[in-house]
């Protein structure tokens, strides 16, 4: 599962650290071949209590009925997307108000 971390800002922000694989003895950042893989979600939470995210750049929707079902299902989303894993995607997630 990707590490989130929270940050200071408009709203309250998560943001993915890619992981460092090693190959063939070397340590290779998966993520630097990848750098522009970028997906930015705005979370809102529906009438049905739900939580709804939405990176309308990219086109990709998902939602959950928690916090951590809908960080689930934001990675298989982001993964299905750009078909890479989701630790290789920078995903910055975006609570708006109500």
């Amino acid at each position: 599962m990707a590490i989130y971390k929270r940050a200071a800002g408009s709203g309250e922000e998560l943001e993915t650290k890619p992981k460092i694989y090693k190959s063939n003895k070397s340590y290779v950042n998966m993520a630097t071949d990848m750098a522009s893989l970028k997906a930015t979600f705005e979370i809102i939470k529906d009438e049905d209590g739900y939580l709804c995210a939405a990176d309308m750049e990219q086109g990709i929707f998902t939602d959950g009925r928690d916090e951590e079902e809908l960080i689930k299902n934001i990675n298989d989303a982001v993964e299905c997307h750009f078909n890479v894993p989701h630790t290789n995607v920078s995903i910055i997630l975006k609570k708006m108000p109500n």
